[in-house]
């Protein structure tokens, strides 16, 4: 359907109205849109301007805090208390430039200490109630705690109160400092921020306090905007971001930029008011409203608006470009290393951080490799944050310390933190540096004091009232109690009940006298374990000698005590039987001998062997011998009296240490013997050994003393011969010591010393004494011994025999003396005149209990050629006796090969007719004692008819020795008695001298 003609002008008119007003809308639209982006980008530069004048505003601010709490730690460890002195250091330390209206020193209970407001000027007298304050208190780790706006009441203005703690190097809170910062300082600068009609410039703190504003608003400082959607609603998800609000915290619709930093609990953020965005578009649409409704002046408005469009174009960039100056100057002059990097190479350095590298000029960094200037050992965290940042798009990097290594090669510690930029089309990372090398020392220094506060030796640390302030692990650990149990206590909490409030005075005089105290005492664990510390307690003194504190340091020493009191166990007992041993004994001695004198009292010393202990080892064993030592060593305990010693010496050998006897020496000498008679009758009772009976009795010798004419040595070894005193007695005796006794000692040892040398030497004898028959034939000879010596002439066998027999030299004796009678019966063999001879040997005890004494005769016989039948080998009854079935053995084994055997001294011992009979003996040999007295006592008389009669029925042989008179000789042979040795037929004499014809007559 064609169009009326009419209506083309309208249709045109229409179209071209729908036209234009389709280009007007969309250029509307798309003009908003600029203005509301270049508000947005105006706003993002404008708060990064102010993120980074509030960094470095609080910066010095922080500064100015560390060094006025480093003065203050200072002065107090130089126990300065002048405040007048400190309030004109602290004065000193105020920023010229009014940053800082003024410091507080507050207490631990929130007092105000010290002030330095001006003079007259009220200041607060508690802050406790201060939310910048009990943070401290309550143990935040945040350097610095900013506080709600307080308004000064003298002049009425508004100040931010921002503190941190003042500890110790010990980590003790002393106290707060406060810094009052001027709100003004910032505003100065906010005002000459041109912010448009309507604009905000705001800072925040992170707790919601409002801060500075401009323009000036006291409607919104001082209050909590948390219910804001800025802090509600943005900041949670996004820490920067810009935000176009319709209803804003004053009611007026912005764009607006925010920014939380990461190192301050601060929010910063800058909003431009809708109506100043776009008060030119509306101009425009207003126009392009007017020329929508005059359509002749279309062109000319289309015209107009692109005019008009290209001018705002010019003034946006015109702010813009003086938007990105300002920033450029901030940048350029901030303190704080910036710099930014694209593809691992610098592409801008500000002057600060071509300072903080080293470098000369900025031509020395650009396009470097930046991990040229990272420190080997750092390079993966730098890396890692690289590409967290680049190819994870990670955004903003996180705070990160890291070591770099500067044009010099010194080596700085860092933290860096940063965030990406747009950069020539692309992304560069921008990041800020801050050299932290000297924190980082005082923070080494803090550490290492902390390290060596946690030591292996307890420590406590009490105020002057003896109040404990501070205890670390191993206190602890070694006590059972926590810190927070003993910290406010007295170290009445872990004392031990062993020590009388006398030495806590005592102690506590020492300490106050000397200012230390050394030493051990015992402690209470928590667990009421009682155990033994060494203790050292130190005064601590301020500069005017008033005491502060005390520090002590303690180690348990009950490991070391046990080790202890075993060592002296060991050293100074006998591991057997638990009694002193020599050592501890000899101490003691000599410590009786020093409280006779002191008190004029007798002492006494028993030396004590147990009889025959030597057989019970040998037949039973040691592990016998060790019981019956044990059970003499409590028998003896019990006995004596309770200060009574008794000691093992060793062996079978003891001794009883007698104090505070009587001032009589011979009432002393009677108690002494009564204490002797007690022990050995408890001695002589049976013992059970392995379930079986043992009887055992002890020698006992004894010696008194009084004063210190002997030494203790001199003591024991008098006490010794006494004991000897007593064996040679008869064993199972007691005996005081005499100094005859000594003398005794002396000959024998002297004696026994050339005994030694006898046998090597050859001075050594041999003696034959005949043996006749009844019709006055020879039968035979007995060797005897006698001993050459070279000074003290011929001496007898009843000398020296028994001293061999004690020393044990017997066997070497009794061994040569074997060999050389079968030396001489080889000789007699070959001579006619005495080949049937017979030789008698004595064998002692010791010779004869030898395990290889069967040998030893055969080897005598083998050696020499001797017939076997003329060797006679004579035994006393108690060495036949003692190891019956061993004896038989012995003597069966040398029956076989002709060896005769003879009983000597028969009648003397504790004979068993029982044994005798199982004994294959030849003959047996009558004592002389009985022969002595034939004829005169009658009891000797029929022991010797019986003897006889004994060995004829035994079917042996009977010969009396020590025949001296022809009557002894008939009263023999008329009771069958034929064969005879002594005087009335020959002496004992050499070999030489050994004549059978005489006896023969």
């Amino acid at each position: 359907m064609k169009l009326p003609q009419r209506y083309v002008p309208a249709l045109l008119a229409v179209l071209t109205g729908v036209v234009l007003f389709a280009a007007i809308g969309y250029k509307l639209v798309r003009e908003r849109n600029v203005a509301i982006e270049v508000a947005r980008t105006q706003t993002q530069n404008l708060v990064g301007v102010l993120e980074e004048h509030a960094r470095q505003t609080l910066h010095r601010v922080g500064n100015h805090l560390s060094q006025a709490s480093e003065t203050l730690e200072e002065q107090r460890v130089a126990n300065i208390t002048d405040k007048a002195l400190l309030r004109n250091k602290l004065i000193a330390i105020l920023p010229a430039d009014r940053l800082i209206r003024a410091f507080l020193v507050l207490d631990q209970k929130g007092n105000v200490q010290l002030s330095t407001l001006e003079l007259g000027e009220p200041a607060p007298k508690n802050l406790a109630d201060r939310d910048y304050f009990f943070p401290h208190i309550e143990g935040s780790d945040r350097e610095l705690v900013f506080g709600a706006l307080e308004k000064n009441p003298a002049d009425g203005n508004w100040t931010l109160p921002v503190s941190r703690s003042l500890t110790s190097a010990n980590g003790k809170l002393n106290g707060v400092l406060v810094a009052l910062v001027e709100p003004r300082y910032f505003q100065s600068f906010y005002d000459s921020i041109d912010s448009g009609e309507k604009g905000l410039l705001s800072l925040f703190l992170t707790s919601g306090w409002a801060a500075v504003t401009t323009p000036h608003n006291a409607a919104l400082l001082n209050r909590n905007w948390l219910k804001s959607p800025l802090f509600r609603v943005y900041m949670p998800k996004w820490p920067t971001g810009t935000v176009h609000e319709v209803e804003t915290i004053d009611g007026v619709e912005r764009i607006y930029s925010y920014r939380v930093m990461n190192d301050y609990p601060v929010v910063l953020s800058y909003g431009l008011s809708m109506d100043a965005v776009l008060s030119g578009w509306r101009r425009v649409a207003w126009m392009d409203g007017i020329l929508l409704l005059v359509g002749l002046m279309a062109l000319t408005g289309a015209s107009l608006v692109l005019t008009r469009h290209d001018k705002r174009r010019r003034a946006t960039e015109k702010i813009l470009d003086e938007s990105q100056e300002r920033y450029r100057v901030l940048i350029e002059s901030s303190p704080v290393g910036i710099a930014a990097h694209k593809d691992g190479r610098f592409v801008y350095v500000n002057p600060a951080c071509i300072k903080m590298l080293g470098a000369t000029c900025e031509a020395d960094l650009l396009k470097k490799p930046i991990l040229d200037f990272v420190h080997p050992s750092f390079h993966r965290a730098v890396v890692k944050q690289i590409k967290k940042r680049f190819i994870d798009n990670g955004g903003a990097i996180d705070k990160l310390e890291v070591k770099l290594v500067c044009f010099d090669g010194r080596a700085i510690d860092v933290e860096v933190e940063g965030t990406l930029i747009p950069f020539e089309g692309s992304k560069a990372s921008q990041i800020s540096i801050i050299d932290i090398t000297d924190r980082k020392r005082a923070e080494e220094s803090l550490r290492v004091a902390a390290i060596a506060f946690e030591a292996q030796e307890g420590i406590i640390v009490t105020d002057a009232d003896k109040i404990i302030l501070r205890v670390n692990s191993a206190f602890t650990r070694i006590t059972g109690y926590s810190a927070n149990e003993a910290i406010g206590n007295t170290s009445r909490l872990f004392r031990s009940s062993r020590h009388t409030p006398e030495f806590f005075d005592n102690l506590l005089k020492v300490i106050t006298d000397s200012g230390i105290w050394q030493g051990e005492l015992w402690n209470q664990r928590k667990n009421g374990e009682e155990y033994p510390t060494r203790l050292s307690i130190t005064v601590v003194k301020d500069i005017h000698g008033q005491l502060t504190h005390y520090v002590a340091t303690m180690v348990d020493i009950t490991q070391d005590r046990a080790a202890a009191d075993v060592i002296k166990k060991l050293a100074f007992y006998d591991s057997l039987t638990e009694l002193p041993n020599r050592r501890l004994l000899m101490d003691r001695l000599q410590e009786a001998v020093t409280s006779s004198a002191r008190h004029d009292r007798y002492g006494a010393l028993l030396f004590l062997d147990l009889d025959h202990f030597k057989i019970l080892n040998d037949t039973q064993g040691h592990d016998a011998g060790d019981a019956l030592l044990q059970q003499v060593a409590r028998r003896l305990t019990s006995v004596v009296r309770e200060d009574d010693t008794v000691a093992r010496l060793g062996g079978d050998e003891f001794v009883v240490l007698l104090e505070n006897l009587s001032v009589n020496a011979l009432d002393a000498a009677e108690q002494t013997q009564v204490i002797s008679n007690k022990i050995s009758l408890a001695l002589s009772q049976p013992y059970t050994l392995d379930e079986h009976q043992h009887h055992s009795t002890a020698s006992v010798g004894a010696v008194q003393f009084k004063g210190q004419q002997q030494s203790a040595a001199n003591l024991l070894k008098q006490a010794d011969i006494a004991m000897y005193a007593a064996k040679t007695a008869g064993r199972n005796t007691y005996r005081l010591f005499d100094p005859k006794m000594q003398a005794c000692i002396s000959e024998r040892a002297a004696l026994d010393a050339d005994l030694r040398l006898a046998l090597s030497e050859q001075q050594l004898r041999l003696y034959f004494q005949k043996q006749v028959s009844h019709d006055g034939h020879t039968v035979g000879a007995e060797v005897l011994l006698r001993w050459q010596h070279p000074q003290r002439g011929l001496v007898l066998p009843d000398q020296f025999i028994p001293l061999a027999e004690d020393s044990g030299q017997i066997v070497a004796i009794g061994a040569w003396l074997l060999l050389e009678a079968c030396q001489q019966l080889k000789l007699w063999q070959s001579d006619p005149q005495h080949s049937t001879l017979t030789l008698a040997v004595n064998v002692s005890a010791g010779q004869f209990r030898q395990s290889d004494f069967v040998e030893q005769v055969k080897h005598a016989l083998q050696t020499t050629g001797a017939h076997a039948d003329h060797l006679k080998l004579e035994l006393t009854e108690s060495t036949a006796l003692d190891n019956v079935d061993d004896t038989i053995s012995k003597m069966n084994a040398l029956k076989t090969l002709g060896v005769r055997f003879a009983i000597d001294d028969f009648g003397t011992g504790q004979s068993s007719l029982s044994y005798l009979t199982q004994l294959p003996l030849d003959q047996i040999k009558i004592d002389q004692s009985f022969v002595r007295h034939i004829g005169r006592r009658p009891q000797d008389t029929l022991i010797v008819q019986t003897i006889i009669g004994m060995a004829h029925n035994l079917g042996m042989e009977v010969i009396a020795e020590g025949v001296e008179t022809q009557a002894q000789c008939d009263f023999l042979v008329k009771h069958d008695c034929l064969l005879f040795q002594g005087y009335l037929f020959g002496r004992p004499v050499p070999l030489e001298d050994f004549n059978l014809n005489a006896a023969d007559k």
